[in-house]
C-alpha cells in the first residue's frame, strides 16, 4: 500500500524535472498489444494511482531531463507496463522495479532483479537514421550473466548491434513466445540453438542482415508467426520451413527471397502470407510467378521502367500541401478521402490504391525508413553496404514515371514526430515554386536517375537536391525532384507539448483548422452538441486556446440506413459517456468544470441524468442507462 508520504515525494519528483502530464493514449507500444499508455504524471491522485502502463520521456527544456526514477513510482498499486526508452540521462534502473510486469528502455544498466521477474522486455536504441551517423548500441554476453529470465514472454532488441550473442544463450528463456528482432545488419546467420525456444509462436526478424535460416527452425512446432520481411540478404527459405505446422503468417516481402520451397504446401493453417489471404499452393499452377509478384526489388534504379502517358483521373487540383488539424473525429481523414474522390478523381480506377501512400507517424518513425538509409551484410568474410529506399522516395519515383496520373502521400497523425527530421531534403523541394512542371512522358524506358537527368535537362529551371550516395567513396550525387503531380496531405490532433508543425513548412502547407460541425450530426442531438461545444469554449476560455477541447462531431452522427435500427437514447448514452471519460482521464478536466460545462444543457430524446455529484456517480449512472448490464 502506498503511502500518502510516498505520493508526495512522486510529485516532488514530478515538479523537480518539469513532469508533465501529456494526457493517455492506446498505443502498441513495445508490440506489447494494444494498450492506454499514460504519458507523464497525472496532477489529480485518484489518476495517479489507477496508472497501469506509463510512459515517461525527456521534456524540451533542461529541467526536463530526467536522470533518476524514484523508488516510490513502483508502489503505483496497478504499474504494470514502463516505458523510458526515451529518457537519455537515465542510466540504471534499481531493483525498486522488480514489480513491472513489462519494460520498455534502452541501453541502460537493470537490476537483475527486475529481469529476473519481466514477462515482457523491449530493449530499444535511441538511434535512428544513417548508419554512418550513428553510434549504435550493442548487445553483449555481459547482459544474460546472473540472470533467470524464466518469466520471460517477450523479447524485442530494436537497433542494436550483435543481438548474435542473444542465441548462445536461448536455454535460459524456457518460457519465451516472441522474439522480436529489429534493424541489426549485423545480425547474418541464426545458430541451430534457436531450436532451444520451444515454445516460440512469433518470431520477427524484420531489416536485419540474415543469409540463412537454420533447418533447426523446423523443430518450432508452436511457431505462428514468421516475419522476414525487408531482409534483403536472405535469397531462399530451407525446406524444413514446411515443418512449422501450426505457421499462420508469413511475411517475405521485399526480401532477397526470389523461390519458395514446395514443402511450404505442408503448411495447412498458413492463413497470412506477404499481409494477403493464403491461397493454397496445391490450386497454383505457377508457384514461381506467384513469389515474383510478391517480391519488390529494392534497388529500384537498376531497372528500367516506362516513362508512362497513361492517364488515370486528374492533376488540376492546385492545393499541393495540406494540413488538417484539429481535435479528433472531426473529418480529417474523411475530408482527404474525399478529395482523393471528388477532386483527384481517383476511386474506380483499376490499381488506383498503388497511386495512394498512407503513413501513420509514430515516435519511432525515421528518416531511414521513409527517404533512404544504409543496410550492413558480410559476404566471404566481406562487409557489404547495400542503399535501401524509403517509402516516399518510392512514391516520388512512381509519380515521375506517371506524370499524367495523380499520386497522394498522405501523413497521419504528424504530431507525434519532427516532420523536418522525418523527410529531410524533401522540405525544400515541396513548395509549390520549386516542384517540376508540365513533365511530358513519351512511353520509353528509362532507369531512374537517367530519367531525373533527362528531366532536369529539359527544365532548366527545374529545382532539384542531390542526395549522396550512401555507400559510395566518391564525391558523386544523385538528383531528386519533386514531380507536380504529387498530393502531401496530413493531419494533426492538437498536442500540448510540441509545435504541431514547424515554422519552416508552415509556410509550405495550406495549415486549415477542421472544427466540429454541429450540423451533420444526427438532427435530435445538434442541439444539445452546438450548445455543449459553446459551453466548452466558455467555461475553459481562460485556457491556452481553449477550442483545443471541443468535441468532434463523428460519435453524433447516425446514417441514415440505421436510423430506424438503435434505440436513440440509448446511442446518446453512450455517446455522452465517451464524453465524459474523455474530459475525465484524457483532458482532465476538474469534475466542477465538467458540471459547469454540461449540467444545464437540455438532454435530447428525454435521456435524463440525475448524479452529478462526482465522476463516479455521474459515470455509473451513463453506463447504466446506455446497456451495458453486463457490467452488473
Amino acid at each position: 500500500m502506498i503511502t500518502d508520504e510516498e505520493i508526495s515525494k512522486i510529485y516532488e519528483w514530478a515538479d523537480k524535472y518539469g513532469i508533465k502530464n501529456k494526457g493517455k493514449k492506446e498505443s502498441n507500444r513495445g508490440n506489447f498489444g494494444t494498450k492506454l499508455w499514460v504519458t507523464g504524471i497525472p496532477k489529480r491522485k485518484e489518476n495517479l494511482l489507477d496508472i497501469e502502463n506509463l510512459r515517461l520521456c525527456d521534456g524540451y527544456d533542461d529541467k526536463s531531463i530526467i536522470s533518476e526514477i524514484p523508488k516510490e513510482l513502483f508502489k503505483l498499486p496497478k504499474l504494470k507496463f514502463l516505458d523510458i526508452s526515451d529518457l537519455t540521462e537515465l542510466t540504471s534502473l534499481s531493483n525498486h522495479a522488480n514489480s513491472l510486469t513489462g519494460l520498455i528502455y534502452h541501453n541502460i544498466n537493470i537490476d537483475n532483479a527486475v529481469l529476473n521477474n519481466i514477462e515482457y522486455l523491449s530493449i530499444e536504441a535511441w538511434y535512428w537514421g544513417d548508419r554512418d551517423n550513428k553510434q549504435y548500441a550493442k548487445l553483449d554476453d555481459d547482459f544474460f550473466m546472473d540472470v533467470t529470465f524464466n518469466h520471460l514472454k517477450q523479447l524485442n532488441l530494436i537497433s542494436l548491434n550483435n543481438t548474435k550473442c542473444f542465441f548462445k544463450h536461448a536455454k535460459k528463456f524456457p518460457q519465451l513466445e516472441s522474439l522480436l528482432i529489429h534493424r541489426d545488419d549485423t545480425l547474418n546467420e541464426i545458430p541451430d540453438t534457436l531450436s532451444n525456444l520451444v515454445n516460440l509462436e512469433e518470431l520477427d526478424l524484420y531489416d536485419t542482415g540474415i543469409t540463412k535460416l537454420p533447418p533447426d527452425i523446423g523443430k518450432l512446432k508452436k511457431l505462428k508467426y514468421l516475419n522476414l520481411s525487408y531482409c534483403n540478404n536472405l535469397l531462399e527459405l530451407p525446406e524444413e520451413v514446411g515443418n512449422l505446422i501450426n505457421l499462420k503468417e508469413l511475411d517475405i516481402r521485399d526480401s532477397g527471397i526470389k523461390k519458395l520451397p514446395n514443402t511450404l504446401s505442408n503448411l495447412v493453417n498458413l492463413e497470412l502470407y506477404n499481409g494477403e489471404p493464403y491461397l493454397k499452393f496445391h490450386q497454383i499452377k505457377d508457384q514461381q510467378s506467384l513469389t515474383e509478384k510478391s517480391m519488390t526489388d529494392l534497388d529500384s534504379t537498376s531497372n528500367k521502367k516506362i516513362f508512362s502517358t497513361q492517364k488515370i483521373g486528374s492533376i488540376g487540383f492546385p492545393h499541393k500541401n495540406i494540413l488538417l488539424k484539429g481535435v479528433p473525429g472531426t473529418g480529417k481523414s474523411r475530408a482527404i478521402e474525399k478529395i482523393i474522390t471528388e477532386k483527384l478523381e481517383l476511386e474506380g480506377h483499376e490499381g488506383h490504391r498503388e497511386n495512394i501512400l498512407r503513413i501513420n507517424i509514430h515516435s519511432a518513425s525515421s528518416n531511414a525508413d521513409l527517404m533512404q538509409g544504409i543496410g550492413i551484410s558480410s559476404s566471404g568474410g566481406q562487409i557489404e553496404y547495400k542503399e535501401k529506399q524509403g517509402l516516399i522516395l518510392n512514391i516520388i519515383e512512381k509519380a515521375t514515371f506517371h506524370p499524367e496520373q495523380p499520386f497522394v502521400l498522405i501523413m497521419e497523425e504528424i504530431q507525434e514526430n519532427s516532420l523536418n527530421e522525418l523527410i529531410g531534403d524533401l522540405i525544400y523541394l515541396i513548395d509549390e515554386n520549386k516542384r517540376t512542371k508540365n513533365i511530358v512522358a513519351d512511353d520509353e524506358k528509362y532507369e531512374y536517375q537517367e530519367l531525373v537527368e533527362r528531366l532536369i535537362e529539359q527544365h532548366p529551371d527545374a529545382a532539384y537536391v542531390k542526395i549522396p550516395y550512401l555507400v559510395d567513396e566518391s564525391t558523386k550525387y544523385r538528383k531528386m525532384i519533386m514531380p507536380d503531380n504529387l498530393y502531401i496531405f496530413c493531419t494533426s490532433n492538437y498536442r500540448d507539448d510540441k509545435k504541431v508543425i514547424e515554422d519552416n513548412l508552415l509556410r509550405r502547407f495550406e495549415v486549415l483548422e477542421v472544427y466540429p460541425k454541429h450540423d451533420v450530426v444526427y438532427v435530435e442531438y445538434q442541439d444539445f452538441f452546438k450548445k455543449l461545444n459553446e459551453n466548452i469554449l466558455n467555461v475553459l476560455k481562460d485556457e491556452i486556446h481553449p477550442d483545443r477541447f471541443l468535441i468532434g462531431h463523428s460519435n453524433w452522427i447516425i446514417k441514415d440506413e440505421n436510423k430506424d435500427k438503435i434505440d436513440k437514447k440509448q446511442n446518446f448514452y453512450r455517446a455522452f459517456l465517451k464524453i465524459v471519460v474523455e474530459f475525465k482521464d484524457v483532458k482532465e478536466i476538474e469534475f466542477d468544470d465538467f458540471k459547469k460545462i454540461a449540467k444545464d444543457i437540455a438532454l435530447p430524446n428525454e435521456a435524463t441524468l440525475t448524479e452529478w455529484s462526482t465522476y463516479k456517480d455521474l459515470i455509473t449512472e451513463i453506463q447504466k442507462k446506455a446497456g451495458y448490464d453486463f457490467l452488473d
